[in-house]
């Protein structure tokens, strides 16, 4: 029993992150879902209703990365009081959705009339 670390595996923290947009009919909230690796090894995921109703699929799926992102954050600040090795490079996030992605990167465009 325990972790086991296959040198081949991606080295460091990959995490995913998705939404269901108005996944429940009779409140219209969306659910947010994520998880996260270390060197393959699952160390954090977490499925649930998202407290308030979106507006559209990108915001669904942006609340959903920013709830992911506070516990990364959590994360590394624990492995640094730890004294745990945690890599200094990036933590890797995956999303499926354009809009939330260009949004997380700073690339949003508002036109203001």
């Amino acid at each position: 029993m325990g972790l086991h670390y296959p040198a081949n595996l991606p080295k460091g923290i990959v995490a995913w992150s998705d939404a269901d947009w108005v996944n429940c009919r009779a409140t219209r909230r969306s659910v947010t879902g994520f998880l996260a690796t270390f060197h393959g090894c699952l160390i954090l995921w977490k499925t649930r209703k998202q407290t308030s109703v979106s507006t559209s699929t990108a915001e669904a799926e942006y609340k959903a990365l920013c709830n992911l992102t506070s516990k990364l954050l959590w994360l590394k600040q624990w492995c640094k009081e730890a004294r745990l090795f945690l890599s200094t490079e990036p933590i890797t996030i995956w999303g499926d959705n354009q809009s939330c992605i260009n949004t997380a990167n700073g690339d949003c465009n508002f036109n203001n009339k």
